[in-house]
């Protein structure tokens, strides 16, 4: 069987938490790309895994790669529920200083974790997750080296 193996990147910078697009409804962007993939997983079979990456969000100004919200792993019914909860701490959450990370963020480094989780590789920067927040069964140690999905 193939398998389509996908992972979602949100810019949980403060911006996120702002309403200067007018999304619907009187949404802030993050509410509006949270509910967005949680729309999606109904349409979504077991044939294909989803993850979710965000910015660290604790930690000194250094500290800019990302962390695993969510592995990524075959979308079975019990997967998308939970997908869709995290998804919905996120929403709710969208003002909470633990959701965001400082406005102008670099991405390269986010970037290059994303990099990092599919090779198997070290964090950039395993100082900034928030345990609370971080899906443990994206990491071999965590939080300091990826567990490779492929």
């Amino acid at each position: 069987m193939k398998r389509t193996l996908l992972t979602s990147v949100l810019d949980n910078t403060a911006n996120w938490s702002a309403q200067k697009q007018q999304w619907p409804g009187g949404l802030q962007q993050g509410q509006s790309e949270a509910r967005a993939i949680k729309n999606l997983l109904p349409t979504l079979d077991s044939t294909v895994s989803l993850g979710l990456m965000e910015f660290d969000t604790v930690g000194t100004a250094h500290d800019n790669g990302g962390f695993i919200r969510s592995a990524i792993r075959p979308l079975t019914d019990t997967a998308k529920a939970s997908f869709g909860t995290k998804l919905d701490t996120i929403f709710n959450g969208i003002q909470a200083t633990d959701e965001k990370r400082n406005s102008n963020e670099p991405y390269g480094n986010l970037m290059y974790d994303v990099y990092n989780y599919f090779a198997g590789a070290n964090s950039f920067s395993p100082g900034g997750v928030l345990a609370r927040l971080a899906d443990n069964d994206g990491y071999t140690t965590p939080y300091t080296t990826f567990r490779s999905p492929l």
